[in-house]
């Protein structure tokens, strides 16, 4: 498993505690909070990036049923974001 991301995500909330944590005492828990936060941004990017794709090639399309089909896809993908937000309280 390649833990690239994470390990960009884990520096960004470093940065973010080192810069906003002015109580050492919470800077554990503040820190596992943005993580978190972090994650969740980036799950909900990957679905705008595919809704966005779905977009793309649907107003290339020529097939009127094709078109259909990419249009579910782009309401799928606003479904999971919505889901994501609304289960974690984002």
């Amino acid at each position: 498993m390649d833990n690239k991301k994470l390990n960009e995500l884990a520096i960004q909330a470093d940065i973010w505690c080192d810069q906003n944590c002015t109580d050492r005492s919470i800077y554990n828990l503040a820190w596992e909070k943005k993580f978190a936060e972090l994650i969740i941004a980036d799950c909900v990017s990957i679905t705008n990036k595919v809704k966005e794709e779905y977009s793309k090639i649907r107003k290339e399309a020529d097939d009127f049923s094709y078109k259909n089909v990419l249009a579910t896809g782009e309401v799928a993908c606003e479904t999971v974001e919505k889901n994501i937000k609304e289960y974690f309280g984002v």
